[in-house]
């Protein structure tokens, strides 16, 4: 009886969806992710935690640097259906946004017909915690993604962020 047992768990686990970013609530740290900021904006912060001990804080106070974040690459196929979810507050205003980057060959970035990622979510002003989620069809040029955290020009402002969730269908 325990054999069988066993062997419906370890059957029906594998039909549960993995977790495609290894750090989505921050609680490793940078563990997952990475920036290119030439002066600090973003940190993991206690203060940003939604949910757990750690969260993602956009603190841009420059009118000419800003929030450069973004995932490592996970890979995708062309015509699956990617779905982000995440969370968000933003008490000072429309600061940042967040988007799916394809990448294609070489790990190019991959625009649409105005030069920009195909898909963004601008974070809006909000004390509270507000939930974001958006969903983008994998282009066929596409070999991977990445999550894209910038501010947006001239914005000065903080913005939290926490606990991330991708999806693959």
């Amino acid at each position: 009886m325990k054999p069988l047992i066993i062997g419906i768990f370890l059957a029906s686990a594998s039909f549960l969806p993995a977790q495609i970013l290894p750090n989505p609530g921050f609680e490793s740290g940078l563990e997952g992710w990475k920036t290119t900021e030439k002066t600090p904006i973003t940190s993991i912060s206690t203060a940003a935690a939604r949910t757990g001990e750690h969260g993602l804080r956009v603190e841009d106070q420059s009118e000419t640097d800003g929030a450069r974040f973004f995932s490592d690459a996970f890979t995708v196929s062309p015509g699956q259906k990617v779905t982000i979810s995440f969370w968000a507050r933003s008490p000072h205003g429309d600061v940042v946004g967040v988007s799916l980057q394809p990448l294609g060959a070489r790990s190019r970035p991959l625009m649409d017909e105005k030069g920009q990622p195909p898909l963004v979510i601008g974070i809006k002003m909000s004390a509270d915690w507000k939930q974001y989620n958006a969903s983008y069809t994998v282009p066929d040029e596409a070999e991977s993604m990445v999550i894209n955290i910038r501010s947006w020009s001239r914005s000065k402002g903080i913005v939290d962020l926490d606990d991330f969730d991708v999806t693959i269908e």
